[in-house]
């Protein structure tokens, strides 16, 4: 990032110059790219991110397996229409649990739509490491995890075959 809000770069190249550079970010996300599969979150937050760019940047990560993390905040260009292409991006992607989308102008209806799928797609592969009892994952972090009766259930049950887990965090659940 290059702040240029106290130079007397005038507000044209400013803004040129920050197109160039969110363009140099999004082409990263070549699926060709060897160092992108050690990425696991992207900032682009307050970055002036526009629809046409989450469109880019949703096919960039369709297929993408590291990413867990993308912070968009700050960026009110993003509409329904960005949401769209997010939507789109979270139907072939399982990796990413976390999309931050406050101060955009994507509407409630729809951030709450990708929230809670994010939310389905965490528990999913929750469950998944509980069932094969994935040594990787001692630490299972379901906080904010939409937990309903009829999950919670599942939880018990899995937890009681399970002895890979020594610490569960539940916090942020209402149904608890």
């Amino acid at each position: 990032r290059v702040n240029l809000d106290l130079t007397e770069v005038p507000e044209e190249d400013r803004v040129r110059l920050g197109r160039e550079l969110l363009a140099r970010r999004i082409g990263t996300l070549d699926p060709a790219n060897p160092e992108l599969e050690h990425v696991t979150s992207l900032d682009l937050s307050r970055s002036d991110v526009l629809n046409m760019d989450l469109e880019k940047i949703s096919a960039g990560l369709k297929d993408n397996v590291s990413l867990t993390s993308l912070s968009l905040w700050g960026n009110p260009a993003i509409t329904q229409e960005g949401a769209k292409h997010l939507e789109a991006l979270l139907k072939n992607n399982t990796t990413l649990v976390s999309i931050s989308l406050s101060g955009t102008g994507v509407p409630k209806e729809s951030q709450d739509k990708i929230a809670r799928h994010i939310s389905t797609t965490r528990l999913e592969k929750a469950f998944s490491r509980l069932r094969l009892h994935d040594r990787r994952f001692p630490v299972m972090n379901l906080a904010g995890a939409s937990l309903d009766d009829e999950k919670l259930s599942e939880l018990g049950r899995l937890l009681r075959k399970n002895t890979v887990v020594k610490s569960l965090l539940l916090a942020g659940n209402p149904a608890i």
